[in-house]
């Protein structure tokens, strides 16, 4: 978006709307703006959303840079954002570590410990070996994070990159 690249804002909000409203008639039951490092773009995807459709919005940002986004956007200023603009759930995804999600998670339930969170962390920062790209959480310490996710409310819980189904089955088992 500008000013770093072509798309304006009214541009963005009408590519939003069009895609929430062709999901809306496709009887989704939830919209996710997901992957978010800027207010900017994630204000233009809510807005084009909410005005199509009253389905709840989900809005995760993802954050690289520890407990920042590429942007600067730290998550209690997220978390009110769009606790504020209506938001059903508000979450991080992608990100760094385990670690750093469980920080990130701790920030928003500091700011209402009763508001329910999402979080989908990536299986460990990627990394190449032999050209491969390879991800080092293991599912057992996915798993040890995902319960650690719930106690501070998270109600959903899964993984982003380098999430593979032997690490959602080890999250399904321990958060029974």
């Amino acid at each position: 978006m500008k000013p770093y690249g072509p798309l304006s804002v009214e541009e963005a909000t009408a590519t939003f709307a069009e895609q929430a409203k062709a999901l809306a008639k496709g009887s989704v039951d939830l919209l996710v703006i997901e992957t978010m490092f800027a207010f900017d773009e994630a204000d233009a995807a809510f807005k084009g959303a909410r005005s199509v459709t009253d389905l709840p919005i989900v809005v995760s940002f993802s954050y690289d840079r520890g407990v920042r986004t590429i942007m600067g956007v730290k998550p209690a200023d997220m978390f009110k954002h769009y606790k504020e603009m209506g938001a059903a759930m508000i979450g991080a995804n992608c990100g760094t570590t385990l670690e750093n999600m469980e920080k990130v998670l701790q920030e928003y339930a500091a700011a209402d410990p009763t508001f329910p969170l999402w979080a989908k962390p990536n299986a460990g920062v990627p990394h190449l070996v032999d050209g491969v790209t390879t991800f080092d959480v293991t599912p057992e310490q996915m798993a040890e994070y995902a319960v650690k996710y719930l106690r501070l409310g998270a109600r959903v819980v899964g993984g982003c990159c380098g999430n593979m189904p032997e690490h959602i089955a080890a999250i399904v088992k321990a958060v029974k």
